[in-house]
């Protein structure tokens, strides 16, 4: 039996690379690097506010097992998640993992 893999719409924040120390150690690190994807995305809810952050329509993925050909996503494999501005994304990122999680 599989894992039903949600997709879940939220505001997101994108960073720039000179905002990511704006968050607390270790917000970007994954398995150790940093996380997969061209994006760097976290959802508004866990963001600690800074000056001219910019806040996008988004989407959680609740299941995310590795780095793939996606765009417009950041992931976090040792999370367990990956994030992305693009419905398409998500879908193709849930897609992908259906089926690769056991039932919990």
């Amino acid at each position: 039996m599989t894992k039903k893999i949600v997709v879940e719409q939220t505001q997101m924040v994108i960073f720039e690379e000179t905002e990511l120390s704006t968050q607390k150690f270790g917000t970007w690190d994954d398995n150790g690097d940093w996380p997969d994807g061209d994006l760097f995305l976290l959802p508004l809810a866990d963001v600690t506010p800074f000056e001219g952050m910019e806040i996008v329509k988004g989407f959680i993925v609740h299941a995310y097992c590795g780095n793939a050909n996606y765009s417009d996503f950041c992931g976090f494999s040792s999370r367990d998640v990956a994030y992305t501005t693009s419905r398409e994304t998500a879908e193709a990122i849930a897609s992908d993992e259906f089926g690769t999680r056991a039932a919990g």
